[in-house]
């Protein structure tokens, strides 16, 4: 079957998008991009894609721009699709959440010192997909059994909450609980615990 004219400006577009990526970080290593290039390079790129891949770039900008001057951030675009995180900070924190569990509570998403998680977009997605690595976890209390650290790694997503607000959606498994559990935290209060912990 001959492609048609529009799937061919499409796979062109994205093409040269990688290729805008590569030289603006290429040469000045990954390792030192700042918010601001990666802000820059996904709103070139949001403006050159209409429909949901263009909505979903723009959320991933608003999502680097909750991380914008917080201290000990490392922002890396991989590509205008995939964009890596990792974050030191100076102490651990915990972002309440207060979640009721047919057995017990989650009490708040925990933040290691060290946290590192990627987010990606495909296209035709409105959400952005999310796979955290490190430096996350649920506390869980469980009443008279005590408190309980389950770890959160995986596949996770970025939505927008009924305020339009973006939240974190993660979802995993508690022992004693049959079906996976899934939390919603919003951005801005992880961003806020991070900030608090760089002071």
């Amino acid at each position: 079957m001959t492609e048609s004219t529009s799937e061919s400006k499409k796979r062109d577009t994205f093409s040269d998008l990688e290729l805008h990526i590569q030289r603006l970080f290429t040469n000045e290593g990954a390792a030192r991009n700042t918010a601001d290039q990666v802000l820059t390079a996904l709103g070139e790129a949001a403006q050159r894609l209409p429909g949901q891949l263009g909505t979903a770039l723009k959320m991933m900008g608003e999502f680097v721009q909750e991380f914008t001057n917080v201290k000990g951030v490392q922002i890396q675009l991989q590509s205008f699709r995939v964009l890596d995180l990792q974050i030191e900070t100076l102490r651990e924190a915990d972002v309440p959440i207060k979640q009721g569990l047919p057995v017990g509570r989650i009490d708040s998403m925990h933040l290691g010192e060290k946290i590192h998680f990627q987010v990606g977009v495909g296209e035709g997605v409105k959400d952005l997909h999310m796979t955290i690595i490190q430096g996350m976890s649920l506390i869980i209390d469980l009443g008279f059994l005590g408190k309980q650290t389950v770890p959160v790694q995986g596949s996770a997503k970025v939505t927008r909450d009924a305020k339009g607000e973006l939240v974190v959606v993660a979802t995993t498994r508690i022992p004693g609980i049959e079906l996976p559990v899934s939390v919603n935290v919003p951005l801005r209060n992880i961003v806020d615990e991070i900030r608090k912990q760089r002071k």
